[in-house]
């Protein structure tokens, strides 16, 4: 009995030490990714390029010509265009990406998420995004003056439904 009771406290002690290593190491030592003069632009979203191809209608032979169950009316590729994103910072080209659609058939998003340590401080910010079939140009752009703080994290994101790039 006695032998049970000292093998209880035993296991409760390593608990306890456990919980005070684990307690102590989830708050030190203490982790800064940034130097005090540096700041953090993150340009992180998701985004869907332009269909590749025309739709084009099916002709009343053709439609004849398929199962009944799979008759459709047009025929749509599902290949997306990659997009291409450049970000300027104080007029000086910092990112230029193009990313391909993700996805067995290239029919899903482009993914970024790119980091970048940029000093604090006052600066002219443009980032500029082409999901089209243009050549050269872009289809959206946002342009503005940003202060960063010491250790800031800044993102830059693009909310698909409203066409434009969000600053927060």
């Amino acid at each position: 009995m006695v032998i049970k009771g000292i093998k209880i406290l035993g296991q409760l002690g390593l608990y306890a030490l456990f919980a005070l290593v684990v307690g102590y190491f989830s708050t030190e030592p203490v982790y800064v990714n940034t130097t005090p003069e540096e700041a953090v632009i993150r340009l992180t979203f998701n985004h869907v390029g332009q269909l590749r191809g025309k739709c084009r209608k099916f002709t009343a032979e053709e439609i004849a010509k398929m199962a009944p169950n799979m008759r459709q009316t047009m025929d749509c590729p599902r290949e997306r265009l990659s997009v291409h994103v450049e970000m300027l910072l104080d007029n000086k080209q910092v990112y230029y990406g193009v990313v391909e659609p993700s996805g067995l058939w290239k029919d899903g998003e482009s993914v970024f998420n790119q980091k970048f340590m940029i000093t604090s401080g006052r600066h002219h910010l443009i980032v500029r995004m082409r999901d089209s079939k243009r050549e050269e140009g872009f289809d959206y752009e946002k342009s503005e003056w940003i202060d960063l703080r010491s250790r800031q994290n800044f993102i830059i994101n693009f909310i698909r439904e409203k066409h434009m790039f969000v600053f927060k």
